[in-house]
């Protein structure tokens, strides 16, 4: 293996010499120049030892049958012509084998970012195919669609809050105002429908600012939008946290009440940083 090395680097070097003075001498055939001759050496030798390089790219195998010992007679006799003819034409086999390597490189980067883009899409896609699948869990649960006893707990166990008097917006102002109140936390997650911005999918969870010196227990009462059917569903805390999945034709102002009625927290859903128009203003 290192023999056969060692003769493709001295038939590299011996094209590289031959073919830089073939080069010179086709160049300037009246007169003889040692500095020329050494520049025109030295790339005819840095385009032969490109000659690898050029077989990978070409998908050739010649080089590789000569190292693992399976060559074919005249292949040795190929390698040197292609390094002799690189050598001659140095200039030109740089120039023209570098813009390739680089064209490749720019067009497999644009793969990769086409494919990173496509993976991107198929996780966007199966996470908004999850949403609604747990909005559609929801919807079904807790009689958002159509009314419904509620069997998890009764309503009697949690305060009756009045409404307001705004008739779009009903709960606004009446849980306190706050999302956070006695260490309990009222946030949503907002995601428009793809090419439906007037529709949105919510994610409300209601948990503890600190598990550890008041964990959430019981059940959490949800005030939502008198639009839907069963507007306050009663919902179970699992591992410290009640939550809700929704969707939702504009933004309105979400209540909640906890702790048997002793926490009542408020969230503007418009005023979220993740409401968008015209979603928001609706």
């Amino acid at each position: 293996m290192r023999c056969r090395m060692l003769s493709i680097i001295l038939i590299m070097i011996a094209a590289g010499v031959a073919g830089g003075t073939i080069n010179i001498s086709l160049r300037r055939p009246d007169r003889f120049i040692w500095r020329e001759w050494m520049w025109s050496v030295t790339a005819g030798v840095g385009a032969a030892f490109l000659i690898p390089l050029f077989l990978r790219i070409v998908a050739s195998s010649l080089l590789s049958d000569i190292l693992n010992g399976s060559p074919k007679p005249e292949d040795l006799f190929v390698f040197a012509a292609f390094c002799l003819l690189a050598a001659i034409s140095s200039k030109a086999f740089i120039q023209t084998l570098s813009d390739r390597v680089l064209k490749e490189a720019r067009e497999a980067r644009q793969q990769a970012k086409e494919t990173k883009e496509m993976v991107n899409e198929v996780e966007e896609s199966a996470e908004q195919a999850k949403s609604v699948a747990r909005i559609a869990q929801d919807t079904a649960r807790y009689g958002l669609g159509h009314r419904v006893s509620q069997k998890l707990a009764s309503s009697s166990d949690f305060p009756i809050i009045p409404s307001g008097s705004e008739p779009d917006d009903p709960w606004a102002g009446q849980f306190g105002g706050k999302s956070e109140a006695n260490g309990r936390l009222l946030k949503a997650r907002i995601e428009p429908f793809p090419d439906e911005p007037d529709y949105c999918s919510i994610k409300l969870t209601v948990c503890s600012t600190d598990p550890d010196k008041s964990p959430l227990e019981g059940h959490v009462q949800f005030h939502l939008h008198p639009t839907y059917k069963n507007d306050k569903p009663i919902v179970p805390v699992i591992r410290g946290k009640a939550e809700l999945n929704i969707a939702a034709w504009g933004a309105f102002t979400v209540g909640a009440i906890t702790d048997k009625g002793d926490t009542l927290l408020e969230l503007d859903l418009s005023e979220h940083p993740d409401a968008q128009e015209p979603w928001r203003s609706l």
